[in-house]
């Protein structure tokens, strides 16, 4: 849910989000400083309104002050008590002297005397005052829709004396009291008195009758009116800003933004490096041309840096998938080509021509002339079969002077002036040039497939491989295609399925499996250790030595082989299937006799020498070819804890002459000799020295091929001190202990 709420959105919307937070949060502010200044302006009215009744109520008692004032100066003029005592010429007096004396203010509307009982002084016409006096107060009466003020003072006679008669005065009250008063808080233009016509309240009493306006404040209306037109005009600036922002960051930011954007997708799928383009708009930022400079720069540079692993990886790649003596695709470009080409054509039906090249008699040659003549005429070998080739056709090079290809689309006819072109390169190519004396010349097998199945791919190579070695024999054609008469290939030196499986074991390191066959004690009958032999597993079928061997010999895989027998020994050990207190017998080549490599492989043995017997096989015929490195390494190899038994004596004629030199710990009868001594006499006699020769000598004696209780005895009777055969025990997985019937 956050997630979505947080997506991605375009920097206008964030923009316009902005803009309307920020007018949200103006509009808030503007409310509330309006209603502060209206909350003042109340609290100032209010003040005013308090000042104002105040004012007005402190008038109406000035006022009554003056009118009392005014009738009591009146009160105390001598003629006014003059006519209280005499009133003949009251009636002239009252409207000559009093009604015109300087002692009324204005707005008197009228003025009478009354006797000291309050009735009026002489019954006169409408004098336009009461006939009696009403009470001493000032009182306002409402009398024909206007106001008038009425008061009535008493007259005392002599010196304070008693009182002798009243004045009374009638004022028009509401000019005579907005003239006499001065306001500044209310208006008294406003007033206005709710006493009914023909109500009257005393003076005081009319503050609860009277409304009113209040005057006007200048000031505090100028600071509202100010107030009010800044936050408008605040208000527009903020509206004005908030566009000019949206403006501005559209023109500046969203735009460059999203032509950048656009520009970096562009870059993304160019199949090139392009130089991104100067913001077109009219106001540039500085950082984003600087951001857009540098990713042009950062392509360049990355796709410099892509070229330069193309050109690695497509060196790498030549590397691996190349020959590098003859420039053609290795064996390993071969399986690969060969797993696309059965995904290719299965299913259809494609015609498939698989031809298979080998040099007669290289290996003499290469004896002959020498390693760098012999890898001369590889190159050129490969050269005048590529020339060969149809174009597009790739050349293999499957190890030593062994070369294929795979034809496409191709049938007998095609293949056949394929095989011939190649044949003739090669033999219109001048190799006396390279010193060599014999023709040279290539054997040739064709095998074709017209259907996409499978099992008639995989066939393609042994059959090439069993009609190559059918034109290696004398006087046959050079050039042989496939035919079923040539046999499964049990005439071939090798097939395919074999050499198949022999490089699946050195690839993988699968499919090997070491049987175990007991060695045991002549004297004591107990198992003294195990020879490892080496077998392949091949589907349903368990390929024997006889078989793989010619082909690790052929091409010339026997360190390759001799490593993975280790690896597959020390798997065993590591796995406990050899019973601790005996000992294995490893067979190793004359190749890893003398291959400074050897010494580091049986490196890995040093954990279990404490617990097992470890021995090391080599033949004769292994040793005496290379006497000087191998007699270096077994004498290494013994200071490691292998014991050097020398294996199949007497199969060589030179046995004897070479046991002394080498460093040799075991000899191992061959079973033709001991067959011999199986014969009895004059054979088995000396047989029987030779052995006795041989065990005087301080070698341990070991025979071979015991099947039968006669035998065994006959050779313990001669000194042996093991044996080995099928009497004693067959190869096996695991190992199985061997014991002579009735022997220990």
């Amino acid at each position: 849910m956050l997630k979505r709420l947080l997506r991605p959105i375009s920097l206008s919307a964030y923009a316009g989000i902005y803009i309307v937070l920020t007018l949200g949060l103006f509009t808030l502010l503007g409310w509330f400083t309006l209603e502060q200044l209206e909350r003042a302006d109340r609290d100032i009215r209010s003040v005013q309104r308090e000042a104002a009744a105040e004012e007005f109520a402190q008038a109406l008692q000035q006022a009554a002050l003056r009118v009392r004032t005014e009738a009591r100066g009146l009160a105390e003029w001598d003629e006014v008590r003059q006519q209280l005592a005499e009133t003949t010429y009251y009636a002239y007096w009252r409207g000559y002297r009093m009604l015109k004396s300087d002692l009324l203010s204005g707005h008197t509307e009228s003025a009478h005397l009354y006797d000291a009982s309050g009735n009026g002084l002489v019954a006169l016409g409408d004098t336009g005052m009461p006939r009696q006096i009403e009470g001493p107060n000032p009182r306002v009466t409402r009398e024909d829709g206007a106001l008038h003020l009425y008061v009535f003072e008493p007259v005392h006679g002599g010196s304070g004396g008693a009182v002798i008669g009243y004045v009374g005065l009638k004022k028009a009250f509401v000019p005579w009291f907005i003239e006499s008063s001065r306001f500044h808080y209310l208006d008294e233009g406003s007033l206005a008195f709710s006493l009914p016509e023909g109500g009257q309240v005393e003076l005081e009493e009319l503050v609860s009758l009277t409304d009113y306006a209040l005057r006007p404040n200048p000031q505090a209306d100028a600071v509202r009116g100010v107030m009010e037109t800044a936050v408008v005009r605040l208000a527009l600036t903020i509206s004005v800003l908030a566009v000019l922002f949206y403006v501005m960051q559209a023109l500046l930011l969203a735009l460059p933004l999203r032509r950048l954007t656009r520009d970096i997708d562009q870059m993304k799928h160019a199949a090139r490096p392009m130089k991104m383009q100067h913001g077109d708009t009219f106001l540039p930022i500085a950082e984003l041309e600087k951001v857009r400079h540098s990713l042009t720069e950062y392509q360049q540079k990355l796709s410099e840096v892509h070229s330069h692993l193309d050109e690695k990886n497509k060196t790498l790649w030549e590397m691996a998938h190349h020959d590098p003596l003859t420039g053609s695709y290795n064996r390993r470009a071969f399986d690969l080509d060969w797993a696309k080409l059965n995904d290719v054509i299965s299913g259809r039906r494609i015609e498939v021509a698989f031809l298979l090249f080998d040099c007669n008699h290289f290996k003499a040659i290469n004896d002959t002339y020498g390693h760098q003549v012999g890898d001369e005429v590889i190159r050129v070998l490969a050269q005048c079969i590529t020339e060969g080739l149809r174009k597009g056709d790739r050349l293999y090079r499957l190890g030593g002077d062994e070369f294929a290809t795979m034809l496409l689309n191709c049938g007998e006819q095609d293949a056949r002036r394929v095989a011939e072109r190649c044949a003739e390169r090669v033999k219109a190519h001048d190799f006396s040039a390279l010193g060599i004396k014999e023709p040279v010349r290539l054997s040739i097998g064709v095998s074709l497939s017209a259907g996409g199945d499978g099992a008639s791919l995989d066939a393609l190579h042994w059959q090439a491989d069993i009609a190559m070695y059918r034109a290696k024999r004398p006087d046959s054609p050079p050039i042989q295609f496939y035919r079923e008469d040539m046999g499964d290939g049990a005439d071939a030196l090798v097939s395919n399925q074999v050499a198949s499986a022999v490089y699946d074991v050195l690839r993988h390191g699968r499919d090997i499996e070491m049987h175990y066959q007991p060695i045991i004690d002549t004297a004591t009958g107990e198992t003294e250790y195990f020879e490892a032999l080496a077998r392949i597993r091949h589907g349903e079928a368990l390929l024997m030595p006889g078989s793989f061997l010619p082909v690790i010999e052929a091409r010339r895989l026997e360190l390759e082989f001799d490593a993975a027998v280790l690896d597959a020994i020390l798997a065993d050990l590591a796995a406990g299937l050899i019973p601790s207190g005996t000992g294995v017998a490893i067979n190793l080549s004359g190749h890893s006799v003398v291959s400074p490599r050897v010494l580091d492989r049986l490196a890995a043995f040093a954990s279990y020498r404490a617990d097992y017997n470890l021995v090391l096989e080599v033949t004769e015929t292994a040793l005496i070819r290379q006497l000087e490195p191998a007699t270096r390494n077994l004498r290494l190899a013994q200071e490691q804890g292998f014991r050097v038994a020398l294996d199949d004596f007497g199969s060589g004629y030179s046995s004897l002459r070479y046991l002394g030199d080498m460093p040799v710990d075991v000899v191992k009868f061959d079973i033709t000799m001991i067959e011999q001594m199986a014969r009895g006499g004059e054979r088995r006699r000396m047989m029987e020295r030779i052995a006795r020769l041989i065990t005087e000598a301080g070698y341990r004696l070991v025979a071979e091929g015991i099947e039968t209780e006669a035998v065994f005895e006959s050779i313990r009777a001669a000194g042996f001190h093991a044996a080995q055969g099928y009497l004693i025990g067959r190869p096996g997985r695991p190992p199985q202990r061997g014991r002579v019937k009735g022997e220990g």
